[in-house]
Parts: structure tokens; C-alpha cells; sequence
């Protein structure tokens, strides 16, 4: 059942077998013997198969000020929470944060990092007129964040499949007009995956760090 399980979670038949050795060698050596202790080993198993490649889990900010933060992924991936999530934790660490609503295609998604802005007590940049260009809105955002003495500027995106090659080449222009404001912005680049997706997740990474290198990756 623990195979099964494993599989239709999409882990993939390399993890799972991997995963269910290390439980039946254990379970062979006496190590586990109810069904309570199979099951917490299983969950520390998959969580080491997660924690045991040494990512970095601390964001690089740089030096200069504003740092800016991008965040990308497909469509209803969970961008713009994700963003306000962090927007809520960096503002409580006594960060400045500025938000830029760089999603010009979703007709809500000005309305729903708004919301997010108003919660977290947060200035947004939102674009001046409709169907205005995504790179236009970040630029703004982060000339406002550089001469306005914000500490950190978050940049949501449009979600995009990433078999989609003009969309994904529109990250690269945004991030190249950032730079142009911040010498060596932006500074991190988060991608945020839909778990649920299973492996489909990894041809989506790959595009997206091909595209623009991606430092984090955000899982929903």
C-alpha cells in the first residue's frame, strides 16, 4: 500500500523504490514494528529525500538597497500569494517593503496583490494603464523603491506555461530593465510550483531556470 501510495503521489518509481528499501530493511531489523512507526519513518524518509541536497533556504540580498525580489511560475501556481506571504514575514523583520504588480495579463491580479499591500501595510506600484507592458510597471517599481529608500522590492509576474517561448522570453526583458535601474537586480528569483503537478514540476523547472536562473523554488 505504501508503494502505491508513493506512486500515484507521483514521487516516481526511482524515489519510491528507494524510499520503500530503506523501510523494509528496517522493518527486517526489527527497527519498525507497528504501523504508527512505518508511517512516521515514511514521512521522515520523504522528508530527507527534500532537506538532504543542502539548498540554501536564506535569501541574498546584496548590498545595495532596494534588493529585488522576482517572483515566476505558470498560471495559478500561487505568485501573488506567495508574494504577500513574504511581504508579511520581510515587513515583520522590519524591511521596507515596496510590491510591484507586474501581472498585466490577469485582469484581478492588480486587485489581489492590492489587498495583499493593504494587509501587510506595504506600498504597491501598479500599472498607470491597461494592457501597459510588464517590464514598464517593474521598472517603475524599482526607480520608486531605489529613490524612496525601500529596503526590498518584490515583483510579481504574469503566469506563463513554460512551453510558451514569447511569454518566457518576456521574464528575460524584465529582468533586463531591473537591472538596468540596480546594478546586478534581481537579486533572487523565486519560482513557486504547484505540488499537486507531481513530476511535471521538474520540465517546468528547468524552463523556467533556463530562462531566468531561478535561486528558490516555492511548492505549494
Amino acid at each position: 500500500m505504501k508503494l502505491q501510495a508513493l506512486l500515484v503521489s507521483d514521487f516516481g518509481p526511482k524515489i519510491t523504490i528507494k524510499i520503500v528499501e530503506s523501510l523494509r530493511d528496517d522493518i527486517y531489523a526489527g527497527k519498525l514494528k507497528s504501523g504508527s512507526e512505518i508511517k512516521d519513518a515514511l514521512k521522515k524518509s520523504v522528508l530527507n529525500f527534500l532537506t538532504s541536497k543542502g539548498l540554501k533556504t536564506e535569501l541574498q540580498l546584496g548590498f545595495r538597497k532596494p534588493a529585488v525580489i522576482m517572483i515566476v511560475g505558470v498560471n495559478g501556481g500561487g505568485k501573488t500569494t506567495s508574494l504577500g506571504k513574504l511581504a508579511n514575514r520581510l515587513k515583520k523583520e522590519g524591511a521596507k517593503i515596496l510590491m510591484a504588480a507586474g501581472d498585466t495579463f490577469r485582469a484581478a491580479a492588480s486587485d489581489q496583490l492590492e489587498i495583499w499591500a493593504e494587509r501587510t501595510g506595504c506600498e504597491i506600484v501598479v500599472a498607470e494603464k491597461e494592457k501597459a507592458k510588464a517590464s514598464s510597471v517593474l521598472s517603475q517599481a524599482v526607480k520608486k523603491g531605489k529613490e524612496g529608500g525601500f529596503d526590498i522590492v518584490l515583483c510579481d509576474t504574469s503566469g506563463r506555461l513554460h512551453t510558451n517561448y514569447s511569454l518566457m522570453e518576456e521574464l528575460i526583458s524584465c529582468k533586463k530593465v531591473i537591472s538596468k535601474v540596480v546594478a546586478g537586480a534581481p537579486n533572487e528569483i523565486l519560482l513557486v510550483l504547484d505540488g499537486t503537478t507531481g513530476l511535471n514540476m521538474l520540465p517546468q523547472a528547468r524552463e523556467f531556470n533556463e530562462v531566468t536562473p531561478c535561486f528558490y523554488f516555492v511548492f505549494f
